[in-house]
């Protein structure tokens, strides 16, 4: 009987998972996964180029690809809706969400020494500041706007439950908040990104429909709030548990980029790990294994991301690590448009608040901290309380 996938960390962080186990003996193999036979990946190379091969798809079992779902998509539709999406999503556009991202991170660390310790580093940092940064980018104020708290609740509910009928149906009841956003910028464009969405066109002159609209910038808003927070917030717990390494972003800020991708290989898409989960649209062969039209493949970017025979000492935070060429943006037809942005925000949100707070320290032990399990393994932090010592 194949092993039922995931299986439960035995630890909190950095805990050895079935891939580890199984990447020496047996690379590709095969597991239950939500009732599914399913083929594990555990290598970077059979991972990697499982994302790149355009005979796997993303897959997520009861969500459905629907207009401008361009996460689910494959194909033309997919490579069309990517294009626009890329063109408005511009190199100006993602330096100015920089610029918005540190201005309002000095803000919001301002605000919280002046109110004193303690702190929950996700809920009063880093998801304000991304959200913040997010409204700015979109051109809306989400934080005021009615609904926030439900929209809020809905977009974790779609990206922390391992409960495929309740993603569907949070991921229902926000469609309905992000189509009041995108009808009020097509009736009153400005210079934002879902203006830029409404105004784009394809090589043959075809503009988005609305309902491509509301699919592009849910999709955004998935990708744009809750991930990068969680990653900064990961990045920040692994820096507070290795002083030597915080203290040296502190004296020497200009490493910060390399050090970011170092704390994203190690917790790609803000997640302890996280699985990229594709089904076969053709058979194809991997290893002398034949993968059949139908099958899934289960692709672990953290086991791809802590192979030995990629990185050297694989489990080891190690700042100076180059080339770091992780997955944590998945390569292929899906890798991140946002991965620039994302990067750089990473950088402001993880070195303003080191270089602010120098006796930054957890509040708790590391056993105390409470983490969500969600779909497909990925195991994220639900709140990172810290403590320092304020001025005196």
């Amino acid at each position: 009987m194949a092993t039922s996938y995931p299986v439960t960390p035995r630890e909190l962080i950095d805990s050895p998972d079935e891939s580890a186990f199984r990447r020496g003996r047996e690379p590709i193999s095969r597991v239950n996964w939500a009732g599914h036979d399913a083929w594990l990946l555990t290598r970077f190379d059979d991972v990697r180029a499982a994302l790149s091969d355009r005979r796997l798809v993303p897959h997520i079992p009861g969500v459905t690809a629907g207009p401008g779902s361009i996460f689910l998509m494959s194909g033309s539709p997919h490579t069309r809706l990517r294009g626009l999406l890329t063109h408005a999503l511009s190199a100006r556009r993602a330096r100015a969400g920089y610029a918005i991202t540190r201005r309002l991170c000095r803000t919001r660390v301002a605000d919280l020494i002046a109110a004193g310790p303690p702190m929950d580093l996700l809920a009063d940092y880093a998801a304000p500041v991304a959200v913040g940064a997010l409204g700015q980018l979109l051109g809306v104020s989400i934080v005021e706007r009615d609904g926030f708290a439900a929209w809020s609740s809905q977009l974790n509910a779609v990206f922390s439950t391992d409960d495929p009928e309740q993603m569907a149906r949070a991921g229902g009841e926000l469609a309905g908040f992000v189509a009041s956003l995108v009808a009020e910028k097509l009736a009153c464009p400005s210079s934002d990104l879902i203006s830029a969405l409404c105004a784009a066109r394809d090589a043959d002159g075809v503009g988005l429909t609305e309902s491509e609209l509301v699919g592009l910038v849910f999709s955004v808003l998935g990708a744009g709030y809750l991930p990068p927070a969680r990653a900064a917030v990961l990045g920040l717990l692994r820096l507070l548990l290795d002083p030597p390494a915080a203290d040296t972003l502190r004296q020497h800020p200009t490493r910060l980029a390399t050090a970011v991708e170092e704390l994203l290989r190690l917790d790609p898409g803000g997640y302890l790990n996280v699985d990229r989960v594709l089904r076969a649209v053709e058979s194809l062969r991997m290893r002398g294994i034949t993968i059949h039209a139908g099958d899934y493949v289960i692709a672990p970017l953290g086991a791809a991301n802590r192979d030995p025979d990629r990185f050297p000492d694989p489990d080891t935070l190690r700042l100076d690590r180059t080339p770091n060429p992780h997955l944590a943006f998945a390569p292929g037809a899906h890798h991140c448009l946002g991965a620039p942005l994302a990067r750089m925000q990473l950088s402001a949100m993880i070195g303003t608040v080191l270089t602010a707070l120098p006796s930054l320290k957890l509040a708790t032990g590391l056993d105390n901290l409470t983490w969500h399990m969600g779909f497909g393994g990925a195991k994220n932090l639900a709140a990172l309380p810290v403590d320092w010592q304020p001025d005196l």
